[in-house]
């Protein structure tokens, strides 16, 4: 683990434009309805909450065989933002935000982080089939037979679906003396459809998320 981990930081120096973090034993719980979300949840906790096709899940990072990791990916060009849940017994749950373009007003890294710290204010994003394009978002999920599904999938029609983010809180500890954050968390509420791209959809409804991206 403590390879892996300087091995990242070492990437990260050289490249300055990718980061990862893991978590080894982490757990996941599926809450009963009764059961108070805030029990488990608070304002940083990276979790998410669904109902699909009826059936509540709550994945919440710190109970029951569950691990995730999230990280940006970028270049010159633009940067991707991803968070994977990884598979439980139920499912595997995958969340995209992308991209956001450098420009020519990004002189410095400071700059660039600048703009995708705003990028990631409270708002109303778009659905998208292609985040190297459009800086929407998209979800993937595995299902426990290993079918996977998306919003990109089939003719991935999110007419009636929404992506929200309602909160942001800076994670970086460094951010007071820098200027510059590695580490954000969105607090998100979203609907959707995923497809398998064979004819069948599953819909996501009120849908609850918490992430710590690495940007």
């Amino acid at each position: 683990m403590k390879t892996f981990i300087v091995a990242s930081l070492i990437i990260f120096t050289i490249t300055g434009c990718y980061k990862e973090y893991s978590f080894e034993g982490l757990k996941t719980v599926v809450l009963p309805d009764a059961l108070a979300d805030t029990l488990y949840i608070n304002d940083t906790t990276d979790f998410y909450d669904i109902q699909l096709d009826g059936q509540r899940q709550v994945h919440v990072l710190g109970h029951h065989n569950l691990g995730a990791w999230s990280g940006a990916s970028g270049d010159s060009v633009g940067s991707i933002l991803h968070y994977f849940f990884y598979p439980d017994a139920l499912t595997d749950f995958e969340f995209y935000k992308g991209t956001l373009t450098r420009n020519p007003s990004d002189s410095t890294f400071l700059l660039m982080n600048e703009r995708v710290i705003r990028s990631l204010l409270p708002g109303t994003f778009p659905y998208t089939a292609d985040p190297q394009t459009l800086n929407g978002v998209y979800f993937n999920m595995t299902d426990s037979a290993g079918v996977a599904w998306s919003t990109t999938f089939g003719i991935a029609d999110q007419t009636n679906g929404y992506f929200q983010i309602i909160k942001q809180i800076n994670r970086d500890d460094t951010y007071a003396t820098t200027g510059i954050s590695h580490a954000m968390h969105i607090v998100c509420r979203f609907e959707c459809v995923l497809y398998d791209g064979k004819g069948n959809s599953k819909k996501i409804k009120n849908g609850k998320m918490g992430v710590t991206l690495w940007i």
